[in-house]
């Protein structure tokens, strides 16, 4: 398929700039693009600029329009603890405070708070949470979510986590269409035998 994303505001590159990676103070160069288009073909980004290559053909492009509109990639939140219940944002005012880890602990907070929340809390409940914090992250454009759950302390205080991270039926789907597709993931199938398994798959 080739497309053309024209028009845009902005287009951030994250370019490096013939950098290996950004890092440091380089980090806030963002590559950013400004009254210009992107053209793709087949998946891949080929061109970026105001000015389409004259090899390229518009008649034959799928078009989107993007004007007065920002471009950017989807991000990618590497470390997410998708399932859990209570919060403890106060702790960051008590930080910003000046308070310690051990004084936030003596006033009941830190990791304590949110594992006792959580055994407090249904499992019904604790999946609801975990998809408006899924559907939350979507509409702030993260397109790759690898979920936590502090698997050590799960098995061994809760199993709550375990059983709402498993995914069935259109779910499960989903998940697996993700995996074909290249994204990363770690999982576990439950089948009485391999032909059982391959049914499922």
């Amino acid at each position: 398929m080739k497309l053309l994303i024209e028009n845009a505001k902005q287009i951030v590159t994250c370019s490096t700039y013939g950098r290996r990676f950004n890092s440091g103070k380089h980090q806030s160069r963002i590559g950013l693009a400004e009254n210009s288009s992107i053209y793709i073909e087949n998946g891949l980004i080929k061109w970026i600029g105001k000015k389409l290559p004259s090899t390229v053909k518009k008649s034959s492009l799928q078009k989107i329009d993007a004007r007065n509109k920002i471009v950017f990639p989807g991000f990618i939140d590497s470390h997410t603890h998708l399932v859990f219940a209570g919060d403890r944002a106060n702790e960051y005012a008590m930080r910003m405070e000046g308070k310690t880890y051990e004084e936030i602990a003596g006033a009941g907070g830190g990791i304590v708070n949110t594992v006792s929340a959580v055994r407090k809390t249904s499992k019904a409940k604790l999946k609801a949470l975990a998809k408006d914090r899924i559907w939350s992250s979507i509409s702030f454009g993260v397109t790759t979510i690898e979920a936590k759950s502090g698997l050590k302390a799960a098995l061994r205080q809760r199993p709550n986590l375990i059983i709402v991270g498993e995914i069935r039926g259109a779910e499960g789907a989903i998940a697996f269409q993700a995996m074909q597709t290249g994204h990363a993931c770690m999982s576990t199938f439950h089948a009485a035998s391999v032909s059982k398994l391959i049914q499922r798959v």
